[in-house]
């Protein structure tokens, strides 16, 4: 199973690092969300979030081909979080769950329209999208067969 970043994620980085992560799809560590202890990554506060789990290793190593800037910023101001066996923990509110193969709706923001059609189409990803004032609603239908 994998999760599709829909909005920029809550968190203590800046917002543009945090928007970097818009229209990524990343791997899940543990299927389905859960509610589990997290520590922020700048603070260090800790709480309870409920989202999903992903290595954080592998997510900087797929944000860094979409945003090498994003990628740094992790590994200079938050190297700690990102070392082997550590996980990144995305809210429910800011990603969807999706199957490694599928057919998927959502609806998106304009803002964040450009971000998603360019990691639909980096990842080889069909879709087909319907368009209104104020959203891009894009129909996924799965991964192209090589």
């Amino acid at each position: 199973m994998q999760i599709h970043i829909t909005s920029i994620p809550p968190g203590e980085a800046p917002e543009n690092i945090r928007a970097a992560w818009v229209g990524l799809i990343l791997p899940l560590a543990d299927p389905g969300p859960e509610t589990t202890g997290t520590e922020s990554v700048l603070s260090r506060k800790t709480d309870t979030e409920n989202g999903f789990a992903v290595n954080a290793v592998q997510a900087i190593e797929i944000l860094e081909s979409h945003s090498p800037d994003a990628a740094r910023w992790w590994r200079e101001n938050a190297s700690s979080c990102i070392q082997p066996g550590q996980q990144l923990v995305f809210s429910t509110e800011s990603c969807q769950e999706m199957p490694d193969e599928f057919e998927y709706f959502g609806t998106y923001r304009n803002s964040d329209a450009r971000r998603l059609l360019d990691a639909l189409a980096e990842r080889d990803i069909r879709f087909e999208i319907e368009i209104d004032d104020s959203a891009i609603k894009p129909k996924f239908l799965g991964k192209v067969r090589p």
